[in-house]
Order: structure tokens, then C-alpha cells, then sequence
């Protein structure tokens, strides 16, 4: 995130060329924080998170903002899905939920 209301990605393995491999905006105040969900393609069957050295494929990033909103995006093509308002104040943290199904929390009792 970044103060010109811009998100910003590089693309590590081109570290001596100039620009930006993928930018987003949409919110009207600083960015604060981002955070990378699931691969769609596999969040039905992993928890695992994305290296942290590359973009996933089809995955969704929440940003928020000075600008006391939340945006959902799918990623890689940036199309922004949603916004959610309603804050009275800055949203500095948003962060996908791990939610566990009720196989994963058996504790091998009858």
C-alpha cells in the first residue's frame, strides 16, 4: 500500500527493469494494509498462503484504507469485486478469516 492511494506489485525476477508489474486503485485515502486469500483454485482443498515472492494465480487481496473502506480484487487481472463501507474511521487492518471445516477439528472420539 502506499500514500497515493495506489497498490503495488513488482515482479521479483525483474529486478533491474523499470515499472510496476501490476497496479491497483480505487481507494480515495492511503493504503494501509493488503492482505493475499486463497488461490480460488485450490481453496477447497489447502490453507496453504502464497509465497511470498510472487503473485498468485487467481487469488483474491483485500486492501484498506484511510478512506474508512475495505475493496475486494481477484487477481491476476485486477478486477475489483467489492467494496465494503461503513467505517467511521481509517481501516488499517483486514485480514481473511481461516476457517476450518468440522473434519479438521475431529478429535477421534465416538
Amino acid at each position: 500500500g502506499s500514500s497515493d492511494h495506489a497498490v503495488r506489485f513488482w515482479n521479483p525476477s525483474f529486478r533491474f527493469t523499470k515499472g510496476e508489474s501490476l497496479v491497483l486503485r480505487g481507494h480515495a485515502g492511503n493504503v494501509r494494509c493488503v492482505d493475499f486469500g486463497p488461490s480460488v483454485s485450490s481453496a477447497s482443498t489447502s490453507n496453504t498462503e502464497p509465497a511470498r515472492d510472487s503473485i498468485p494465480l487467481e487469488a483474491l487481496l483485500l486492501t484498506c484504507s484511510d478512506d474508512k473502506t475495505i475493496k475486494l480484487w481477484s487477481l491476476p487481472k485486477t478486477n475489483f469485486q467489492s467494496s465494503f463501507v461503513g467505517h467511521t474511521n481509517w481501516v488499517r487492518v483486514a485480514k481473511f478469516a481461516k476457517i476450518s471445516s468440522a473434519c479438521d477439528n475431529h478429535t477421534g472420539g465416538n
